[in-house]
């Protein structure tokens, strides 16, 4: 029974993170099912009684203790089931969140980020929001299951009729629930397209402005996008339509072959009266359980189109994980502090990009460098020459496909290279800006609001607790708020990745000529990446990037 309930999406995703499919579960679905079946019979007899003049106390009293007994025991499975589907999507959510931390920085640069951010929020919403309906319909099954027992009892002949009218609806029920299924599927893929398309309008708006090209074009693939998911799921909803239509009609039929055709036919039992009327009853009370199973086909549908989602993309995390050897272990999480710095060395890195086919389509290196401690080095290059992943060499988000990194005279392992990446704080030219201080809860609140007065921005925001009040700033003032936390973060190594590019000149100058000397006065470390020729002579030392390899110029003069 398990294994065969286990092929169902829905309850395979649950039980496996879960295990409700405990003695208790199966004997509250039987309790649940078997007394709304005795409320039926109950029922079904007093009303086909006749002469009625007094209450019968015993028939009544034995009504309500299963009444009773059928409102716990539904209560009881609904709120197990709520729990644990929603524990089964929380632990989830949890295990991507954790695995994706683990994740090297080119996952996410080849996968979809936004398709990633819709599979762990959205499709885990549609799972919770109807998985717990789904996993309760088991009471319903049972009184549907009962109820034909009932009637095989009242009638055999009524029951090899409605056997088989239900045997030819399952047909069709299965096909079109399959069918159902494939268009679920096709909307999703479209509704990824609209999704990117609308983010094309959200974020390139400038872009678009500056081009009618591309903003009839962005909006044509847009609105045919738009035009196939809707199609997509018209033609889901024409599918479930059919079976709950096919649904009502297979019960319209069978009561008129009960009421028109069994009495004619002379297939009633004479002996009982009421036989048209129990068997009409014991239909009814099946009608609304079959049409509820009905809809829960088409949020079954939805739900197995989420987990399949959420199975896909936990499968190609566990693949890069396992591609580079990371080892996921949430009971070893370790926090690093920055290590003392003094020496930082690349020898011979090499670094290639491939194109769909595994062919090199971008080499950077072989790459020798060396940093010590104090130093400033301003990297200068034309764009595509290499600055950018030499960044992610250095800061050990990519690993060498040759070479060695040494942080102190020690070889760096990558697949354990968190405590080196420890040593550096940085403001890349696509950073992120957090709201809250993840990290920085302990440090001075008074030296936030100094830096903040500092870099004019006080009057813009301010530290309430482990967060800044407002982020709805211009671009330079974002990058100065990212300065200040990379400030707060007080490493020994900083990363400036064109950080004076969208400063006003009064920032540009104070950037070169103040904060650079008066960090490496603190012991600071310095690498900036910078098209600033003016401001050259503030550093120790240019490298210069072409086509992927380094020209080394030494600083002949430094200003005081």
């Amino acid at each position: 029974m398990n294994r065969m309930l286990e092929k169902i999406p829905l309850v395979a995703f649950v039980q496996r993170h879960c295990r409700f499919f405990t003695p208790k579960f199966f004997l509250l679905n039987l309790i649940s099912g078997l007394s709304s079946t005795a409320v039926v019979a109950l029922i079904n007899h007093s009303a086909a009684r006749k002469n009625v003049t007094s209450l019968d106390f015993s028939t009544f009293l034995i009504f309500a203790l299963t009444l009773f007994c059928y409102i716990a025991t539904t209560k009881t499975l609904m709120n197990i089931t709520f729990e644990v589907t929603e524990d089964a999507v929380d632990l989830v959510r949890k295990s991507l969140f954790d695995r994706l931390r683990l994740c090297t920085l080119e996952f996410f640069e080849q996968k979809n980020r936004e398709n990633i951010h819709d599979q762990i929020i959205k499709s885990t919403a549609t799972i919770a929001q109807t998985g717990a309906f789904i996993l309760a319909t088991g009471p319903e099954l049972i009184l549907i299951v009962m109820v034909y027992i009932y009637i095989f009892f009242l009638s055999k002949i009524a029951f090899l009729i409605a056997i088989t009218m239900l045997t030819a609806a399952s047909f069709f029920f299965i096909k079109k629930t399959n069918a159902v299924e494939r268009h679920f599927a096709t909307a999703a893929t479209h509704e990824q397209q609209v999704g990117n398309f609308l983010s094309g309008i959200l974020f390139g708006f400038k872009e678009c402005l500056l081009n009618s090209r591309r903003d009839r074009d962005l909006a044509a693939k847009f609105s045919e996008s738009s035009g196939e998911l809707a199609e997509s799921r018209i033609l889901a909803g024409k599918d479930f339509s059919n079976i709950y239509v096919l649904v009502q009609m297979f019960f319209y039929i069978l009561l008129a072959i009960i009421v028109f055709l069994m009495p004619v036919l002379g297939w009633h039992n004479n002996n009982d009266s009421m036989m048209t009327f129990k068997l009409v009853s014991a239909i009814f009370f099946v009608f609304i359980p079959t049409a509820n199973i009905v809809r829960m086909v088409n949020y079954n549908s939805q739900v197995s189109v989420a987990i399949q989602g959420i199975n896909d993309l936990d499968a190609s995390i566990d693949e890069h994980l396992r591609k580079n050897d990371i080892v996921f272990d949430d009971h070893n999480a370790e926090i690093y502090n920055p290590p003392a710095f003094s020496s930082l060395e690349l020898n011979n890195i090499k670094y290639s990009y491939y194109d769909a086919d595994r062919k090199k389509t971008f080499v950077v290196g072989p790459l020798s460098f060396s940093l010590k401690k104090g130093d400033i080095v301003f990297i200068c290059g034309r764009n595509g020459s290499g600055k950018t992943t030499f960044l992610k060499l250095f800061a050990g988000f990519y690993k060498p496909h040759q070479g060695e990194i040494k942080l102190n005279d020690n070889l760096v392992l990558f697949n354990h290279n968190q405590a080196y990446r420890e040593t550096f704080a940085a403001v890349f030219s696509d950073f992120h800006l957090f709201q809250k201080l993840h990290g920085l809860h302990e440090t001075d609140p008074g030296k936030t609001a100094e830096l903040l007065a500092l870099f004019q921005l006080d009057y813009k925001t301010g530290r309430v607790g482990d967060q800044f009040s407002n982020i709805d700033l211009s671009t330079g003032q974002k990058k100065r708020l990212a300065l200040i936390v990379a400030l707060m973060e007080d490493k020994p190594v900083y990363i400036f990745d064109e950080w004076a590019a969208d400063q006003d000149p009064y920032f540009r100058e104070y950037f070169y000529l103040e904060l650079l000397p008066r960090l490496q006065r603190e012991g600071k470390t310095i690498v900036a990446v910078t098209h600033d020729d003016r401001y050259f002579d503030y550093c120790d030392r240019i490298l210069n990037f072409q086509d992927g390899n380094i020209v080394e110029t030494n600083c002949t003069q430094r200003s005081s």
